[in-house]
């Protein structure tokens, strides 16, 4: 990212800084507590929270691309759960592969509502730094289930370059947007793990496949991301997984299961499934 390269040297001084003193965070709303509920895998929970905010912001983007990033740990979780549902002394079974039809449906009608405010908000004003936002989860989070759970990992580099199209255009705005930073980060690295015919194809704009960059963008986002700020530690931990950095990625996951105690030993699985699914080596 270009126009990222003067801040990358002061990644070490934004990473000390949060651990020596927290940067002030806006007041909390029924958005955050709906995605710490989700993180926990509390998706009933979650979603209550989502609604009552989307009821006070009802034309919002973030309140349909919150909806959407539920649909998407529900299924990832549903499929955990069918894997590990063997009876004792027998091999798991391996996991569903078909999505389940009903949060399929529903997955792709929040999308399509995502995207449809998110650019009545741009068509108004495009620097509107929550539409962008949402673009970012919304793409992103169509990406993940793409690869993740219809596991057609090639279908999703499309996604992905949207996803990360707006993510640049946010970080033009604001270079504190630390969620985008997450989304930025991570495609970053899937970059640089491409092959060359696959990097040709997808064309990331401003991500020069970087993967030490790409690990360094997540550091920040998961010390400092507001609603991404988890995810970016489990992307985080699945790179490292990748790079052959267990006591780092195990850092993480034992930091994630602390603060959300729920989500229990899926966080490991989670990270095992990126880790295993970007492409090379």
């Amino acid at each position: 990212m270009s126009h990222l390269r003067p801040l990358l040297p002061a990644l070490a001084i934004l990473l000390s800084a949060a651990v020596c003193r927290a940067a002030p965070r806006p007041e909390p709303t029924a958005l955050d507590s709906g995605f710490h509920e989700l993180y926990n895998l509390h998706f009933d929970r979650a979603r209550a929270e989502f609604d009552r905010w989307t009821q006070e912001h009802p034309e919002h983007p973030l309140g349909p691309a919150s909806r959407l990033s539920t649909h998407l740990l529900e299924e990832l979780n549903r499929l955990y759960l069918a894997r590990h549902a063997s009876p004792p002394g027998k091999p798991a079974r391996a996991p569903v592969s078909r999505p389940d039809p009903r949060h399929r449906a529903a997955f792709y009608e929040q999308a399509r509502q995502t995207i449809a405010r998110a650019e009545a908000h741009l068509a108004a004003n495009p620097k509107h730094q929550d539409a962008l936002l949402a673009l970012v989860i919304a793409y992103g989070t169509q990406a993940d289930y793409v690869n993740l759970v219809e596991r057609r990992p090639w279908a999703s580099l499309l996604l992905f370059k949207k996803c990360n199209r707006y993510a640049q255009a946010l970080l033009r705005i604001n270079p504190e947007a630390y969620d985008a930073w997450a989304a930025g980060g991570f495609i970053e690295y899937l970059a640089g793990s491409l092959p060359f015919y696959a990097r040709w194809f997808a064309r990331f704009d401003s991500v020069r496949g970087d993967k030490k960059k790409g690990i360094e963008q997540l550091q920040v986002a998961a010390a400092r991301g507001r609603y991404l700020r988890p995810l970016a530690k489990l992307l985080l931990a699945s790179l490292y997984l990748r790079e052959k950095q267990p006591e780092q990625a195990e850092r993480l996951l034992e930091e994630l299961r602390a603060e959300f105690p729920a989500n229990g030993l899926a966080t490991t699985e989670f990270a095992s499934l990126h880790a295993r699914l970007i492409p090379g080596r």
